[in-house]
């Protein structure tokens, strides 16, 4: 059985030679013209680049907050402003989830992923899947202190700044826990 080489993305402000010649995804809202994204995402397969993400978003909004991308089950997921994209590397087509509020971080293993975003999580599968949405976890960021068996547990600000409260949900569904 041959493997591929191992799929890598990085973030960047600015891009040169061989990303100006790799196939483009546009993630985001592209303004009429094309205009210049607000990242670019650099994916590549080994040492060979395989293409090159333009993401766009609002600079007068909170896409801002947080950006992140990362590689899982041979997908590339970025999260940024409000919405986490999944691209596939194969195809290089592309799902769009929305999020209720700004994007903070991912979290990814080999079984699940999660968004973390201002007011709860959201669990998806690697097609794009939304398994299950928690929004109501706080109003203003989310911190996971720990994932164990079929609980997550952490703490969401409810009355900024500093007014963070504990919450413990269920990994399966989403349900908070007593």
């Amino acid at each position: 059985m041959h493997s591929l080489p191992s799929l890598t993305v990085t973030l960047a402000h600015t891009i040169r030679t061989p990303w100006l010649t790799t196939p483009v995804v546009a993630l985001g809202t592209v303004p009429s013209g094309r205009g210049t994204p607000q990242l670019f995402g650099c994916v590549a397969r080994g040492d060979r680049p395989l293409a090159r993400l333009d993401i766009y978003g609002d600079p007068g909004s909170e896409s801002y907050f947080q950006s992140e991308a990362l590689t899982w089950q041979d997908n590339i997921v970025v999260g940024f402003g409000w919405h986490v994209y999944i691209v596939s590397s194969t195809t290089l087509g592309c799902v769009d989830i929305d999020l209720p509020s700004y994007f903070q971080t991912l979290q990814v293993t080999p079984d699940y992923a999660l968004a973390v975003f201002g007011s709860g999580i959201l669990r998806f599968d690697c097609r794009g899947t939304v398994i299950w949405e928690n929004a109501a976890l706080a109003i203003d960021g989310i911190r996971i202190d720990r994932i164990e068996g079929d609980e997550i547990s952490g703490s969401g600000e409810w009355d900024p700044p500093g007014g963070w409260r504990p919450f413990a949900i269920s990994l399966a569904d989403g349900r908070n826990h007593g």
